[in-house]
């Protein structure tokens, strides 16, 4: 129960703000820029998952139905962008073309007019950036999916004399949709709870107007009560990702076969490689250059890095453990009874909800508990704006990661085993130490990993419920930024990203 209490908080109190609604806070909002922001969001959301909907499964298509040289290296590089927070590649990209950029300024001087460049200051620049971001979700699921299941189908329908394109099309495709359903949940759920990409792209949406109403408005309730919109939308998403998955592990166990693959000629994985190079090079390579360039020209900076990176090391740290501890609680408490899993479910919520969401409501929570122990004459409790709200925060978002790790690691452990070692008079302490936790030791270091780094990119979180001058490698960047200061913000960007490659490779390991 104290494993789901975040969670269940954040949502109560988002319940809650109703109760006090502002009238003039959202006669605003409603006449100049809630329409708008909705608007934003749901074609962000709705353009982001077509497009990482098609980028994702093309790229799976390719690397798992064809046969071509260089192959395990792209199968590499099309999880790359994974490592990039969304917000570090549009910060990235907005330096590299936007107005006083040195791309924009050899437009002008060599074709006299820097009109034909893109802006990403836009709707459709924000979608392109975010399916390059999040298209990586739907590839390795439609990977695995491929693995287990494209060869025979694929043969089938080239066996009744269709083409590579048309047996792709019409004997694969509809195969793939609970795989396909979940990553499109996955990207969607993902765009709608950005914050950090489109606040630098100028662009506003939900999540960037609750952050406004906070901190422009100083309205605490309006926030939350905007909160609670979002998150309607998230839970709405929520049931989709979960049916894909579903679906997809029913069909885990169908039957499998060797994978023989279409062989391509030389100019046809010549054209497969130039097209992987056209989603590599935007989504990771060229950014990861561009960092690292920028990371060089303010090395004389870099010892004033060690506090961020020791403020990212101490709260992720501890976020990843407590999401481990927890994860553990509520796996175990899912094999007792219906309570158990009740409490596991109302808990994963969280990782449904958007940062900015979890923050808001935590806030809204701690603010009215300070004011509690202030009427009581307790005085000097600081609850809200302290590294146990940013805890708190982390824990609600990621402890789903923690219990997909317990998960993994209990389904290894075999009771025969600890009924051997307790016939040889092993006590249970000793039971514990020397047979299940070697046990659950990998899925645990597998997921002490991904929370941590989950942790560690996290912005809305930490930029929310931060102490005062508490300043991690993500708001770094984040103000770095927000003041168009490119160049200091690349070497905490660039460690971010070397930090998001350990579970990108990870997950990689595990689809194979």
């Amino acid at each position: 129960m104290l494993a789901a209490t975040p969670a269940l908080l954040a949502l109560v109190s988002l319940c809650w703000s109703w109760a006090s609604p502002d009238p003039q806070t959202w006669d605003h909002l409603r006449q100049h820029l809630l329409l708008g922001a909705l608007g934003n969001s749901l074609l962000l959301m709705l353009g982001s998952a077509l497009g990482a909907a098609v980028l994702g499964t093309a790229a799976a298509a390719l690397v798992c139905l064809c046969e071509f040289r260089g192959r395990r290296v792209v199968e590499i590089l099309l999880v790359m962008p994974l490592a990039m927070p969304a917000y570090v590649l549009a910060y990235v990209w907005l330096a590299s073309v936007d107005v006083g950029s040195p791309l924009r300024a050899f437009a002008i001087q060599t074709t006299g007019s820097a009109a034909w460049l893109p802006s990403l200051r836009t709707p459709l620049g924000a979608i392109a950036l975010l399916s390059m971001a999040n298209y990586a979700y739907v590839y390795l699921l439609v990977r695995a999916r491929l693995h287990t299941q494209g060869s025979n189908l694929f043969e089938a329908a080239r066996s009744q004399g269709l083409s590579p394109l048309l047996a792709f099309v019409r004997g694969v495709l509809p195969a793939l949709r609970p795989a396909l359903a979940a990553g499109v949940a996955l990207v969607m759920l993902e765009s709608l709870a950005e914050f950090g990409a489109v606040s630098v792209l100028g662009i506003d949406t939900l999540s960037v107007l609750v952050y406004r109403t906070w901190y422009g408005l100083h309205a605490l309730p309006a926030a939350t009560q905007l909160a609670s919109l979002l998150l309607l939308l998230a839970l709405l998403l929520a049931p989709l990702e979960r049916a894909g998955r579903g679906r997809a592990d029913a069909r885990e166990n169908a039957q499998r076969s060797a994978l023989r693959p279409l062989l391509l000629g030389p100019a046809a994985s010549a054209a497969v490689l130039l097209l992987v190079a056209l989603l590599v090079l935007p989504a990771f390579v060229l950014p990861a250059l561009r960092l690292a360039g920028w990371a060089l020209q303010t090395r004389a900076e870099w010892p004033r890095l060690f506090a961020p990176m020791l403020a990212t090391a101490w709260v992720a740290g501890a976020a990843a453990l407590a999401i481990l501890a927890a994860g553990l609680a509520l796996a175990a408490a899912a094999r007792l009874d219906r309570i158990g899993r009740s409490l596991r479910q109302i808990a994963g919520l969280g990782y449904a909800v958007p940062g900015v969401v979890l923050a808001v409501a935590l806030m809204f929570v701690l603010v009215a508990t300070e004011r509690a122990l202030a009427a009581h004459g307790i005085v000097g409790v600081a609850l809200s704006s302290s590294l146990l709200a940013i805890a708190l925060g982390l824990l609600a978002r990621f402890v789903r990661v923690g219990v997909a790790a317990a998960d993994s690691g209990i389904s290894a452990l075999r009771p025969a085993l600890d009924e051997a070692a307790r016939s040889l008079g092993a006590s249970r302490p000793r039971r514990i130490l020397r047979v299940q936790l070697p046990l659950l030791r990998p899925a645990l270091t597998g997921g002490f990993l991904l929370a941590f780094v989950e942790c560690a990119k996290e912005l809305p979180i930490t930029l929310m419920l931060r102490p005062f001058g508490f300043d991690t490698l993500a708001v770094k960047v984040y103000n770095a930024t927000s003041e168009g200061l490119w160049q200091q913000a690349a070497a905490p960007a660039l460690l971010l990203c070397l930090l998001g490659l350990l579970p990108a490779i990870a997950l990689l390991r595990r689809t194979r």
